[in-house]
């Protein structure tokens, strides 16, 4: 078994300012407290390999404990391929399975810290086939684990750009099926390039709107937003120095940010108002001027991506702190752009930050590849 270092949420802390929070259920619980409880019992059944030695930092016994569990189910997962007629009669609940399915997956082959220049989304949908309400055998399980790694490499192989990575797949349930299963949604996250400048230039203009497709100059480019994620994925995410990876697992929580909450100006002139981009016909017309985020905008002397985006991290960094400190910044984090026309018939553009955390976990191994597409 490989060592890790993981860091642990508490879970008896109250968060009182989380506006999106799932609390744990007990699948963590259950794992320090039973161990490999909710495994099947197997007379071929092989123990985790002991941690490796030469200088591996020192991990608790409850840190071990959660590793073992990774391994010993990506132990299961390799037994019951080797012997797909193998029924245990055991179970597991549907939470467990999500944890399981997303935790191997993130500690196989994610590469989250790289600083990539791009990041590239997918959702996809896959099932798991229930017993009853709410548990699977281990048999389907593992069908569904192998389903999420085919809609993985669909997505990862499916970018044309060479130069990529797997950063981390968010797995959770969206509901049942017509059939009565689990529908489980898996969300990949891929980077593409390295990103090699943190500080923007003076000829760098980008449109606000997340999905442009070209800069204010014309030229090919994401819009503001996505650019920011990549910035900001680069800040919380540091990367990695030595035959390691980052690995994200467990329950996400997520919290949104208004641009409301966060005034500048009184008096609204739709330049720099507030530290999150926004604007409203209500206070002046918007022009392509307004929606473009450029350097010495009416002779500021300032950057606005540079503006918004330091904001941007200081903001998050406050807000992280009355989070749990075992909760961090994840690449599934995103900035939304809403243009509408909704007070009196104005125009209104902004920003929204949905910010997601998840424990992390350190992983002393080089991360793999996604498995390829048969």
């Amino acid at each position: 078994m490989f060592a890790i270092i993981l860091n642990f949420f508490n879970a008896n802390q109250t968060i009182n300012l989380m506006k999106h929070f799932r609390p744990i259920t007990t699948i963590l619980a259950a794992l320090l407290i039973s161990g490999a409880a909710i495994f099947y019992s197997c007379s071929k059944q092989e123990s985790s390999e002991p941690l490796s030695g030469g200088a591996q930092p020192d991990i608790s016994s409850t840190e071990q404990l959660i590793v073992s569990q990774i391994e010993s189910f990506k132990q299961k997962v390799a037994y019951i391929h080797e012997h797909p007629n193998f029924k245990s009669g055991e179970s597991m609940i549907v939470d467990s399975a999500i944890w399981y399915i997303g935790a191997t997956i993130n500690y196989t082959y994610s590469n989250a810290g790289y600083p990539f220049a791009k990041l590239h989304r997918d959702t996809s949908y896959f099932e798991l086939e229930l017993h009853n309400t709410y548990e699977a055998t281990i048999e389907k399980v593992v069908e569904s684990y192998d389903a999420s790694l085919s809609k993985l490499s669909q997505s990862y192989y499916g970018i044309a750009e060479e130069d990529k990575k797997f950063i981390t797949a968010t797995v959770g349930a969206t509901g049942n099926t017509l059939n009565g299963n689990a529908e489980l949604r898996i969300i990949t996250i891929t980077g593409t390039g390295t990103l090699t400048n943190h500080e923007f230039g003076e000829g760098e203009a980008y449109d606000f709107d997340r999905n442009a497709t070209y800069d204010c100059n014309g030229v090919p480019a994401d819009g503001a937003a996505k650019i920011f994620e990549v910035y900001l994925s680069k800040h919380f995410i540091p990367e990695p120095t030595g035959n390691w990876h980052w690995f994200f697992y467990g329950e996400e929580t997520a919290f949104t940010l208004y641009y409301k909450d966060f005034v500048l100006n009184e008096v609204k002139v739709n330049y720099l108002d507030y530290k999150i981009f926004a604007a409203s016909e209500s206070v002046a017309p918007i022009t392509g001027e307004t929606e473009c985020l450029e350097f010495d905008q009416n002779g500021s002397g300032i950057h606005e991506m540079q503006f918004y985006y330091d904001y941007l991290v200081e903001i998050i960094e406050e807000e992280l702190g009355a989070y749990s400190s075992n909760l961090y910044y994840t690449p599934e984090s995103k900035i939304l752009s809403d243009d509408k026309t909704i007070r009196d018939n104005h125009r209104e553009i902004w920003h929204t930050p949905e910010i997601h955390l998840q424990r992390r976990g350190k992983a002393y191994f080089a991360a793999n590849d996604p498995p390829p597409i048969d």
